[in-house]
């Protein structure tokens, strides 16, 4: 879900109570669920679709990185596989300790009978089943022509989606009131005021200054790793797409030294966001909600904890294992 652009919220939201009911109704800890759907969410970010995704690149630019075509990729593959590394440690730490079952888990407690899909035409049910289906066909090709425009063909993803959005209401005659009330107009000026800052201060020398404070002569890797952990720690109680857009600016010192800049951009995007398994954000403050009442105090010392390790552990790993991709 946000690997093709829907916010961390909205998918935290939606995911998290599928997440926690099913390891209520499998015996699992609602740790090990949280960890596994903060991570699943957490693992898109960085598509060519997402806001981190987007951001990279058009911070990459004004940056004058001069980022490979393929950095779009790069940035979600990077992500994607840390979150595979994440989530494979998890389930094993969980079987080792025998908090996860073995084999082919049995439901503990009665769950909702299964609902047949609808086969006879007349019924209702089956006007209801297939009226959605033209609109998810338009949807999904939708998203499929913005993907292949956008990074098969270097075509600007704002234009490709909001063209898509004017087919798609034209087509399905949807309510355009209804759609501009949807827009996440705080993310949008969150952006866009980002974007203007980070050009303020460009534009007076303050990220030329901050680099050459932060700089480690002769060791691009430890200057970058000093990045990492400048973005991992802000992040912890704060924004991490707001850290994130104001510490890539920070990058192109640490490039000219010698580091990657797929890699370093990649590090420090990672590093910003893989602390957002803790209850002090959004995401993990929705994980909580979903949470059944008697458990959410322990999952919170869970999650606390869990944070501040990722805090130690995150930007390190970040800097070292993508550093010089």
């Amino acid at each position: 879900m946000t690997a093709i652009g829907t916010l961390p919220a909205a998918a935290t939201a939606i995911v998290a109570p599928i997440a926690l009911g099913l390891a209520k109704r499998y015996g699992i800890p609602p740790f090990i669920a949280a960890v596994l759907g903060i991570t699943g969410i957490i693992s898109g970010l960085l598509s060519p679709l997402a806001v981190y995704g987007t951001s990279a690149n058009r911070l990459g630019e004004k940056m004058g990185l001069s980022l490979p075509g393929s950095a779009p990729v790069t940035f979600f593959l990077g992500g994607l596989l840390v979150g595979l590394v994440i989530c494979a440690g998890c389930l094993a730490a969980g079987m080792r300790t025998g908090a996860v079952p073995r084999g082919r888990l049995t439901p503990t407690g009665s769950g909702p009978a299964p609902i047949d899909a609808p086969t006879d035409p007349a019924d209702s049910r089956a006007t209801g089943y297939r009226s959605p289906v033209p609109a998810r066909v338009l949807t999904l090709g939708s998203l499929l022509v913005v993907v292949v425009l956008s990074v098969g063909f270097d075509i600007n993803i704002g234009y490709l989606g909001l063209s898509a959005a004017v087919v798609q209401q034209l087509v399905l005659r949807l309510d355009p009131n209804e759609i501009i009330s949807r827009i996440p107009w705080n993310i949008v000026l969150l952006i866009g005021g980002l974007l203007t800052y980070v050009g303020l201060m460009q534009e007076l020398g303050a990220f030329t200054r901050i680099s050459e404070l932060l700089r480690v002569d002769g060791s691009p890797m430890l200057s970058l790793l000093v990045l990492c952990y400048i973005a991992g720690v802000t992040s912890f109680a704060a924004s991490s797409i707001a850290v994130f857009a104001t510490t890539v600016p920070l990058v192109p010192a640490v490039v000219a030294e010698g580091a990657s800049p797929v890699g370093a951009v990649l590090a420090v995007a990672l590093a910003s966001i893989l602390v957002d398994i803790n209850p002090l954000g959004i995401t993990g403050g929705l994980i909580l909600g979903a949470a059944e009442p008697e458990d959410r105090e322990p999952l919170f010392r869970q999650l606390l904890r869990c944070g501040l390790v990722s805090v130690v552990v995150g930007p390190a790993l970040a800097c070292f294992a993508f550093g010089w991709w």
